[in-house]
């Protein structure tokens, strides 16, 4: 399994930003099994044509604006 981890484009009024956590599998039993042990906390989708489970939370852009500076060094 890899993980991706992107963010939205848009920081809202209460200083929120969309993070996307992607889980990419091998096979459908490999999703299969991660599915059904996921949590309930934020939202998920599973693209079982693509083998990808995404996870979306919404954290504070503190967190985005100290990934983007690590990712400028």
């Amino acid at each position: 399994m890899n993980i991706e981890i992107e963010y939205g484009n848009t920081i809202y009024s209460n200083n929120k930003i969309a993070r996307y956590t992607k889980f990419h599998f091998d096979t459908l039993n490999d999703l299969e099994q991660f599915w059904v042990i996921r949590t309930d906390e934020g939202d998920w989708k599973a693209d079982l044509k693509g083998l990808v489970i995404t996870h979306q939370v919404w954290v504070d852009s503190k967190e985005f604006f100290m990934e983007a500076g690590r990712e400028e060094e």
